[in-house]
């Protein structure tokens, strides 16, 4: 067993920061370079990671063995019972909780959106067409997607909110679409327009376009945000954030 979680946080460490050097992966994970030297050999040897110039890479059968073992060790952690509590109460399919806080630790947030990438690259199949939402989670989700062996179509769930544009959908949409090798299109309508600007827009058949494909859509990914914070970006009225 303790093999395994070894193996096993090497593994997803690498995941986290790759390409990566040998010299930062012991900074990473507190170990010396010796003691890496001999684990990272024998990855190599198991065809689990790859070294290139610029550092280690996961192969596609370190991922896959990222997936098991995690899959694994979740059936005897306490996330797992928290992820099963809420499966109880809200009835729903499936839960994967991640342990930590992605409001203050980084690397949490990349790894929910790993494991968020590959569940989504699960599902996907022929001419799936995808509706996703904005936001940093959602934009690192983007970031863990690879080349998929079939056509998948992307279409932002909303229009833009005048923030970051790269956490905006258009955007990662885009960057979806560039990392499985699908297709996109976009959406720009703002959020809050007056209703005679949004009717002259509905007009548009680039508008009407998109929002077909949107309504054709049959898998939507999105990321659940702070309310009070949402609104104020949208720049919601007053009343409405009371």
């Amino acid at each position: 067993m303790k093999k395994c979680i070894g193996v096993f946080s090497i593994l997803t460490t690498i995941s986290k920061y790759q390409p990566v050097g040998r010299r930062s992966l012991s900074e990473y994970m507190d170990l010396t370079e010796r003691v890496l030297r001999s684990e990272t050999d024998a990855l190599k040897k198991q065809e689990l990671v790859k070294v290139k110039p610029t550092g280690m890479e996961i192969t596609d059968e370190g991922e896959a063995t990222i997936r098991q073992l995690n899959s694994y060790f979740n059936s005897y952690s306490d996330d797992h019972h928290l992820a099963q509590v809420i499966k109880d109460a809200y009835d729903i399919k499936d839960v994967y909780v991640i342990p930590g806080d992605s409001d203050t630790d980084k690397t949490v947030k990349i790894e929910l959106s790993r494991q968020a990438g590959q569940l989504v690259e699960d599902v996907l199949y022929e001419q799936a067409i995808v509706a996703v939402t904005g936001g940093s989670t959602m934009a690192y989700v983007s970031e863990a997607m690879h080349d998929q062996p079939f056509d998948v179509f992307f279409v932002p769930a909303r229009g833009g909110l005048g923030e970051n544009v790269v956490y905006q959908a258009n955007t990662i949409a885009a960057s979806m679409a560039q990392q499985t090798g699908g297709d996109y299109t976009t959406l720009y309508v703002p959020d809050n327009v007056s209703e005679t600007t949004y009717n002259t827009l509905m007009l548009e058949p680039s508008v009407i376009h998109t929002l077909e494909k949107i309504k054709e859509s049959n898998i939507t990914i999105h990321g659940i945000g702070d309310a009070l914070k949402m609104a104020r970006r949208r720049q919601s009225p007053s009343e409405v954030i009371k």
